[in-house]
């Protein structure tokens, strides 16, 4: 199972391989996005680069489920 960093404000994620989870405000509420830090090495990055989470516990999943499968080691959460 991956480690899941929640990352403080200033703090940069360490390593070459991880996914990051990442919210931004929308008038109708707010929109979380799965990316990826290396997408030509990670299989899933592009597909799921654009997609949209209504929540956290939703993006956390999607998250878990492609690090499972692509064998990354670390999410992390950046909330701006």
């Amino acid at each position: 199972m991956s480690d899941i960093v929640h990352l403080k404000w200033g703090e940069q994620p360490q390593g070459d391989c991880y996914l990051m989870i990442t919210r931004h405000g929308r008038i109708r509420g707010e929109d979380f996005y799965v990316q990826s830090s290396a997408e030509e090495e990670i299989r899933a990055a592009r597909a799921f680069a654009d997609e949209s989470y209504a929540s956290l516990a939703s993006a956390l999943r999607k998250a878990r489920s492609l690090a499972e499968r692509d064998g990354v080691g670390t999410i992390y959460i950046r909330m701006p």
